[in-house]
């Protein structure tokens, strides 16, 4: 069965050229985003909204609505905090005495070596593969996180497409207010 349904829909550009268009399906306590943008397409539906949706929308942060719109492709890969990161536990196991010089010196150089990596999962096998895992962790990297970023596109979508959007979506509410207090 097939239903045809009007919804409300956003066209944005930037003076830079950017674009989006922004389709949002509301409903009493729930609401489908869905965007096409030059930052890629991005959609989710957020069921149980507690009430009305537009001001669920406009208190989400950052990281939640892109975790909901992108996943784990929400984040990249960090390799210079990651080499912060790598290089503060060798200084760290030098300083306790754990390492000679030499050893210390081999971590440094290994650590540009393993962090050398496009994405996570790259970062993950060059650790993995490499004997560094076994001077900073004794080979026992479960608990240890590597070091990410947001994506971006991720972040240059929620500057120039959500905030305004959000920010539309307030004077829009505002107006339709204003308008039911005139007419009572």
């Amino acid at each position: 069965m097939i239903h045809q349904k009007q919804i409300t829909r956003y066209s944005m550009r930037t003076t830079d050229g950017q674009h989006a268009t922004i389709a949002l399906d509301i409903g009493a306590d729930s609401v489908t985003f869905m965007a096409d943008s030059s930052f890629g397409p991005f959609c989710h539906r957020w069921n149980g909204t507690g009430g009305n949706p537009i001001p669920f929308l406009r208190g989400l942060r950052f990281d939640d609505v892109m975790q909901q719109l992108r996943g784990d492709a929400s984040r990249i890969f960090d390799r210079e905090a990651q080499e912060k990161v790598l290089q503060a536990r060798t200084i760290t196991l030098r300083r306790q005495r754990k390492f000679d010089a030499e050893q210390a010196r081999w971590c440094f150089e290994e650590v540009g070596h393993v962090c050398d990596a496009r994405n996570l999962d790259q970062f993950w096998a060059n650790l993995f593969h490499s004997d560094l895992s076994l001077h900073l962790f004794n080979n026992c990297i479960a608990g240890f996180s590597a070091e990410t970023r947001a994506h971006p596109h991720c972040v240059d979508f929620w500057d120039l497409m959500w905030v305004p959007l959000m920010a539309q979506l307030a004077r829009d509410t505002a107006l339709a207010t204003a308008r039911g207090e005139v007419a009572a």
